[in-house]
């Protein structure tokens, strides 16, 4: 029996997607009835058009270029292979033909482009299968009556959402859903994303397939029940967001999105933003570890001034020092610091597959394995200069670094500083702390501090992280990580007239004793403070193991008579240190809390299983490993020799913290919240602070987890928090 059903199938496409395993795509009558009454209405096509087909009958344009023009009563012209192919003789078919619309890939246009197309056409240009750059939009406006952005998977049959370029945008979108087609902007948890959020775009309505043939499984991850409406939602696993305007922004495949040292990073967000160069015509961002252990960044960047084509391996140039600078200004107006390219090569043209897509795979090695591109080296001219020199180079990856660099501009953080201190101590035999990189962030004045008529000075657990300013400063107290280098992305993002300072923990020099109890540590750090501030009033915000330092600095001040303006705690949890007493009251609620701690770590993993499982294997191997040490079958590891420093003020803190009983305070507390939780907390609202501050507790929720609350991209959003908390106090 013949049914002329509108649930019948239309097509079976195979498509490889991004796997590279084919799977046939079953699109219904009713989804291309619907996509190509959708486009001949955006278009307003009439009889009178004209239109060419260039693509192959296995591409999904296909369909639209096929009977978009049978169904509108319009003329269809057959481009043939070679036709195809050759933008010569593409450009020559166009002009000839009268074309008045034509749909392709840009690889398609960019070949005519090649070809010398230079004449105005009276033509609609429709571009889809792959994003379009800005470059390729401004030439196609100047010689087409207008120029469309096509984007949809094969599964949601061919374009989703289009948008008509204008000169005046800035921003290439993809503009807004066609008609009966819904999108939403989700996050790992399926919850809709507002303005700026970067999520999965996926799909409803019309054009949304019947699914996979004869591959349930992956029709049960793919296609869903739409919980925001009916039928089904596809998931795309493109990225985007929802911009002001109220358009769609892709930014390339979720499989494309890569982790730089424990930070998720949408590649096409940055190519996205290199777009926006003038001189940049094309680019491609990949993650590259050429060399074992070290994931890094490269931009492959066709110039506007280069050839369209050229070999089928285009030779590679490293990009010039200015261009550098220039691009990484523009980027670091945009982008956190890790989402920044550490090399940057210039090719000919990008690497395209058969079917005009870019070819990630054909990407060409770097030149060197060097990681960036740097100023040219100034001539160094002491011992000292060319030891930091090279000391540096190698911890931060970067071939040539020059002497007035600033160490964090160029990727510097806490572990590599760790790195570059302790193999400082180890070829000078001089200790500095990390703080020391605060005031001598550069090889010049380094290597001076280094030099043997040089004395730096006198060691103190008080640094100026940014201590200019009118503003009432704001004091850090270190976590377990025991100094304050991770302060710093806040502090530079806070108000420019806010001077912030930390206390780091005494002992790093290697020759002060480390302090054995918190309220040691309190008192020393309040006796520095005063030297420093006599008469405040203060503001003090202790993280992880400092907020319990922090409580008892404000209990001696506040003793003293002075105004604590600010008591900020910093996502620590006051259960933890009360859950080390061994009474059996204590006992009986560390039973007690096991329940509902199993059922917080099966939700945990239901709503983002990779993280959980990391948290819990790192969290019970130490303890496995801790029981066999304690037990006799397992010798205690040696510390790492360039951090055997550490040791003995690792185990006067750990000490402190087991001893440390938290008593109530007659004040109020400020508590910075991180907003995602990798371990159980008994109190998730106030972390267990509410019935210790006597005078009550204020939250902000600060983005990111425990560990991740000051690095980028969350230390600009916890910067402006705790500014607003400080400002508001006053």
């Amino acid at each position: 029996a013949v049914s002329n059903g509108v649930n019948d199938l239309a097509y079976i496409l195979y498509t490889s997607g991004s796997t590279g395993k084919p799977k046939g795509v079953l699109i219904e009558h009713h989804s291309v009835v619907n996509l190509l009454t959708g486009v001949a209405n955006l278009q307003g096509l009439t009889p009178d058009d004209r239109q060419m087909a260039v693509s192959t009958i296995s591409f999904d344009i296909a369909v639209s270029e096929l009977f978009l023009p049978l169904l509108a009563g319009a003329t269809l012209v057959l481009a043939d292979t070679e036709t195809a192919r050759d933008g010569r003789l593409l450009l020559e078919a166009v002009q000839n033909e009268q074309i008045s619309i034509m749909q392709a890939p840009p690889a398609t246009y960019k070949m005519m482009l090649a070809a010398g197309w230079e004449t105005p056409l009276p033509m609609k240009v429709l571009c889809g299968g792959e994003p379009m750059t800005k470059d390729l939009a401004e030439k196609l406006m100047a010689r087409c009556t207008s120029v469309w952005n096509m984007y949809g998977p094969t599964e949601t049959t061919v374009y989703s959402t289009a948008k008509r370029i204008l000169p005046s945008d800035d921003l290439i979108t993809i503009g807004r859903p066609i008609q009966n087609t819904q999108l939403y902007i989700l996050d790992e948890g399926g919850n809709q994303l507002g303005t700026g959020s970067v999520g999965e775009i996926t799909i409803a309505g019309e054009g949304v397939g019947r699914g996979y043939h004869n591959r349930p499984e992956l029709d049960a991850e793919k296609f869903v029940k739409n919980p925001f409406g009916n039928g089904r939602l596809y998931h795309s696993g493109d990225l985007g967001k929802w911009t002001p305007s109220g358009e769609v922004q892709c930014l390339g495949r979720m499989d494309q999105q890569v982790k730089i040292r424990g930070y998720r990073i949408e590649l096409g967000e940055i190519e996205h933003t290199l777009l926006g160069s003038s001189d940049i015509k094309d680019v491609v961002v990949a993650a590259r570890e050429d060399r074992s252990g070290d994931p890094h960044l490269v931009a492959y960047v066709v110039l506007k001034t280069s050839p369209d084509f050229s070999l089928p391996y285009p030779p590679v140039s490293a990009a010039s020092t200015e261009q550098v600078q220039r691009w990484k200004q523009r980027m670091k107006n945009v982008l956190p610091d890790f989402m920044l390219p550490t090399e940057f090569l210039i090719l000919p043209q990008l690497p395209l597959s058969p079917n005009g897509k870019i070819d990630r795979k054909a990407l060409p090695k770097p030149l060197n394995g060097s990681k960036s591109v740097a100023p040219v080296l100034v001539q160094q001219k002491t011992s000292e200069e060319q030891l930091v020199s090279s000391i540096w180079s190698d911890a931060l990856g970067i071939e040539t670094i020059n002497d007035t660099d600033d160490f964090f501009e160029l990727g510097g953080h806490s572990l590599i500083a760790v790195q570059v201190m302790t193999r400082i101590e180890k070829a000078t035999g001089k200790r500095l702390p990390l703080s020391t990189l605060f005031e001598y962030p550069t090889i010049q004045k380094l290597a001076l501090l280094l030099q043997t008529n040089k004395k730096g000075t006198n060691w103190k657990s008080l640094v100026p992280i940014k201590p200019a300013g009118t503003k009432m400063p704001i004091y850090f107290v270190h976590g377990d990580g025991l100094n304050v280098l991770n302060f710093n992305g806040v502090a530079n993002k806070m108000d420019t007239d806010q001077p912030v300072y930390g206390f780091q923990a005494r002992g790093l020099d290697g020759q002060e004793e480390p302090l054995s109890s918190i309220e040691d540590m309190a008192a020393f750090y309040v006796s520095e403070l005063l030297e420093q501030n006599p008469d405040g009033p203060y503001a003090l915000a202790g993280y992880s193991f400092g907020g319990y330092v922090a409580v008892e600095m404000a209990r001696i001040l506040k003793a003293m008579g002075k105004e604590i303006q600010l008591l900020g705690i910093l996502d620590t949890d006051s259960e933890i240190v009360t859950s080390q007493l061994l009474d059996a009251n204590n006992l009986y609620k560390r039973i007690r809390r096991q329940f509902p701690k199993l059922v917080w770590v099966i939700r945990s993993f239901l709503q983002d299983p990779a993280h959980t499982i990391a948290y819990q294997k790192k969290f019970y191997s130490r303890k496995i490993s801790e029981f066999m040490v304690a037990v006799g079958l397992r010798e205690k590891s040696e510390p790492d020799p360039l951090l055997q420093h550490l040791a003995p003020i690792r185990e006067k803190l750990e000490s402190a913290y087991e001893k440390h009983i938290i008593r109530p305070f007659d004040d109020h507390v400020t508590l910075f919240r991180a907003k995602k939780r990798s371990y159980f907390v008994v109190d998730f609202t106030f972390l267990g602070w509410k019935k210790y501050a006597l005078k009550g507790v204020t939250i902000y929720e600060v983005p990111g987890d425990h560990n991740t609350m000051f690095y980028s991209p969350n230390d600009q959003e916890t910067a402006r928090i705790i500014q607003k908390a400080l400002d508001e106090s006053g």
